[in-house]
């Protein structure tokens, strides 16, 4: 049981040291130098190619896993944010006349 809670901390802190880089790498990489920018892409995969201005690159499985599945997590995030509406002044006036105990 001891081993396999060791194992189990160990997974957990992969995953949030690679949850980190993932999310903060294009923060690094913009104001990084040279040696940073170099160990970012070391850390992110081989075989990188440049290709009509684009960089090709062959991603880690975890970092792999993370691109394709990051168009989902938006999607997801954006359906749970709340919708903006401005609050009028007369729905709340509307408001405290059907439910008087709310003003106070």
């Amino acid at each position: 049981m001891k081993n396999h809670g060791a194992e189990l901390d160990e997974w957990v802190e992969l995953s949030e040291k690679t949850f980190n880089f993932a999310r903060y790498a294009r923060t690094w990489f913009a104001q990084g130098d040279l040696e940073t920018k170099r160990a970012i892409f070391a850390c992110l995969g081989s075989n990188p190619l440049l290709k009509d201005r684009q960089l090709i690159i062959n991603l880690q499985k975890p970092f792999e896993l993370i691109f394709e599945k990051r168009n989902l997590c938006e999607e997801e995030l954006n359906r749970l944010e709340p919708l903006i509406t401005p609050v009028m002044k007369g729905d709340i006036e509307e408001t405290r006349k059907e439910f008087p105990i709310l003003s106070g």
